[in-house]
């Protein structure tokens, strides 16, 4: 932990009531050591035997290396432990995946940027949660406080969890080791496509139609972007005019609508491709969409004849 430690060691009381402590310091001689009772076995009865006593130390600097050692004191005297060492954690600033949450892109980078620098970084370090786990490449660069580690899957994989783990077999490529931390990225290379487009004003059952306007649905396969009223190609027979298109609608479902149609004449619509329509992944629409027919009569009274 970047904040904390639990130290442990053991004890021999040799008979007598045996009070522990431990003695922890920045510095390697323990020379201005603080002194903390054990938190467990701190007394130790006569005759106990060897008896094991810990500490849990709080308030500790982060990616830091310290100096501690277990003492005992009996009215014998003092005894003193090894001197042995521990290093805090650094503090991760941020870890996560550059670019969207759902992406179709081929390589996938994960940022990792710490408080204080780190050494080196290894494949041994990550671990990776989802599909065909077996067939991602892993590639690492940067230096210091700033790395960058590369994912390369294959195509059948759906989702790809990154995890940074903290565990004794890395701690040697560090300076300091690193808490574990993870971020999760799906990836998406399938295009959306129309699943529908209809005429619901006038009703798709009517070829003939006087109304002055004209509403198109448009039904997609999943929530897409970037869908504009210039994508609705429009083939109008001679003396056949409107006035505007307007859209409307959102996530998978949009509605076109054509205003203020005069003349008599046949109108083809259709869906094309003039703009890229898009899913949140990038992944562009597949193809457009067939053909509606309806022939529109809209045309104002005519005089012949005064007399």
């Amino acid at each position: 932990q970047k904040n904390s430690a639990t130290l442990k060691g053991q004890v021999n009381d040799n008979d007598f009531i045996t009070q522990v402590y431990f003695d922890y310091s920045k510095k390697n001689d323990l020379s201005d050591a603080t002194s903390v009772k054990a938190q467990n076995g701190d007394i130790i009865q006569p005759a106990t035997g060897m008896s094991n006593s810990n500490i849990n130390l709080t308030g500790l600097d982060p990616a830091t290396k310290y100096f501690f050692r277990i003492k005992a004191i009996n009215e014998i005297g003092t005894a003193f432990g090894s001197i042995d060492s521990f290093t805090t954690a650094t503090e991760i600033l941020h870890f996560k995946a550059i670019g969207p949450k759902i992406t179709n892109a081929d390589t996938i980078v994960f940022e990792l940027k710490t408080k204080h620098n780190i050494n080196q970084l290894h494949q041994s370090q990550f671990k990776l949660q989802g599909n065909s786990n077996s067939s991602i490449r892993i590639d690492i660069s940067g230096s210091k406080d700033t790395w960058y580690i590369s994912l390369i899957p294959d195509s059948n994989t759906t989702t790809v969890t990154l995890l940074l783990i903290d565990t004794n077999e890395i701690r040697p490529f560090l300076q300091t080791p690193l808490p574990a931390v993870s971020d999760t990225v799906i990836i998406d290379k399938t295009a959306p496509y129309i699943k529908e487009f209809s005429r619901i004003q006038p009703q798709s059952s009517e070829y003939y139609s006087k109304s002055d306007s004209i509403k198109y649905r448009i039904v997609f396969s999943e929530s897409v972007y970037n869908v504009q009223k210039q994508d609705l190609k429009l083939e109008l027979g001679v003396g056949v005019s409107y006035d505007s298109i307007s859209i409307s609608g959102k996530d998978s479902l949009y509605f076109l609508v054509v205003h203020k149609i005069q003349g008599r004449g046949l109108v083809k619509a259709s869906i094309s491709l003039i703009h890229q329509i898009i899913d949140i992944a990038g992944n562009k629409l597949l193809d457009g969409s067939g053909i509606d027919s309806v022939y529109m009569m809209r045309l104002s009274p005519v005089i012949h004849d005064i007399q």
